[in-house]
């Protein structure tokens, strides 16, 4: 079995310029809108995740059988514009995905006339999907379970002949990605109007004829976090935004409570650490808004010994492994005492032991996140090529930046 080693003398200082990979759930976005168009737009480049290169080659190919493997986002945002895009086709995925949320977005489709069926009776993966007959303009849904239900539905509504209407129910969760799918609509040229319980989207067509990328707030996270861990710290990133409406952006304003320092120039973001900063003794955020960064706010926590509770995390059970228990199960491992709820974590003690072996539960975010303990204790991380799901180049990165060993058997 592949792990990748890593220990504390890796770590002694952090120095590199890193261009991010681009950002997925901006990818995966614009390359619907762009089938959607029938390719009115290019794209320049959408990077070379897992989930984006699923999303691509199910929209550019051919065949009625589409597998879109453990990509949860591809599978929401193909199912919304396989319901408007001619042809039958039959979706499916890995088995984990089946557990994932997907009847509410079938449901609010099927209101607005999709033809979808299943050949199982447990409305489960896979199901069959006739396109072209989606012709309502208004539809109700929930947004607890994901934001990506409003996200699928709004990047169709333009291409409907008369528009769509969303009707948000109350419960609402990460409402930073349903702002994110309105700005990249906005530079399409596209039209949202967006109140508190409702989103309308008139019939339009793109405007622009290219679209560019913008490199990932998410996996910008993991570096920030690494210099708050690493005092002889310059971090350069390129490709980021700082207008960007990426949500986990907001890494920035909550790792200065962490000592993170950091300055913009000429479009690239330079990290580095507060040496005379004082960590805190304790850390609470509620990480409704940003999901993906409450393993790396977690694991942050642990590695620097400080007493956690995180909340908002509903969503996280349903991701590509069950989030909560995960994290719970590595840091007991650590020594620390772990209370969890379905919306919640908190931890306290102390970090107890050297070293530890960190199993993945197949989640990118699981290995990315877990590599920050090593600027403490020797850290054996399990299926560390599980990280090509969002940022292949990572583990690279991180060698470029600290010298790491590479991944050995």
């Amino acid at each position: 079995m592949d792990v990748q080693r890593l220990k504390p003398s890796d770590f002694v200082s952090f120095s590199g310029e890193i261009q991010l990979e681009k950002s997925k759930s901006i990818a995966n976005r614009a390359l619907l809108l762009q089938a959607l168009s029938f390719f009115s737009f290019s794209i320049d480049d959408v990077g070379k995740s897992d989930d984006v290169l699923i999303m691509k080659e199910a929209l550019l190919s051919s065949n009625s059988m589409v597998n879109v493997g453990m990509a949860g986002t591809a599978l929401r945002f193909l199912t919304a514009g396989y319901s408007v895009l001619p042809g039958k086709r039959v979706v499916d995925g890995h088995p984990r995905l089946k557990d994932r949320p997907i009847v509410p977005l079938l449901d609010a489709l099927k209101v607005l006339g999709a033809k979808i069926s299943f050949p199982s009776i447990d409305d489960k993966l896979p199901f069959e999907i006739e396109g072209g007959f989606v012709k309502g303009n208004e539809v109700d849904i929930e947004q607890l379970l994901s934001s990506q239900f409003i996200s699928a539905l709004m990047m169709i509504g333009p291409f409907l002949p008369n528009g769509l209407r969303i009707k948000r129910k109350e419960n609402r969760t990460s409402d930073s990605y349903v702002l994110l799918t309105k700005r990249i609509l906005e530079d399409m040229g596209l039209v949202v109007e967006l109140t508190q319980d409702e989103i309308y989207l008139p019939s339009k067509l793109p405007t622009i004829k290219s679209y560019i990328i913008e490199s990932d707030w998410s996996a910008a996270g993991y570096w920030m976090a690494f210099a708050v861990l690493v005092p002889e710290s310059n971090i350069i990133l390129k490709g980021l935004r700082e207008d960007s409406a990426q949500g986990d952006k907001e890494m920035l304003t909550i790792l200065k409570r962490f000592g993170l320092h950091y300055k913009w120039d000429d479009e690239k973001l330079i990290l580095s650490r507060n040496t005379e900063f004082s960590m805190p003794e304790s850390f609470q955020y509620d990480c409704s808004e940003i999901p993906d960064q409450a393993q790396t706010l977690a694991f942050l926590c642990a590695t620097l010994g400080i007493e956690a509770k995180l909340t908002g995390l509903e969503t996280l059970f349903h991701k590509e492994t069950d989030r909560i228990d995960a994290l719970k199960r590595e840091i007991e491992k650590l020594g620390y005492n772990v209370e969890t709820a379905n919306d919640f974590l908190s931890f306290s003690g102390e970090l107890t032991v050297d070293n530890t072996h960190l199993s993945t539960y197949k989640d990118h975010r699981m290995a990315m996140a877990g590599a920050l303990l090593a600027c403490r204790i020797k850290v054996e991380i399990e299926n560390p090529k599980v990280v090509s799901k969002s940022y292949p180049s990572f583990w690279d990165d991180l060698e470029m930046l600290t010298n790491a060993s590479a991944t050995e058997k």
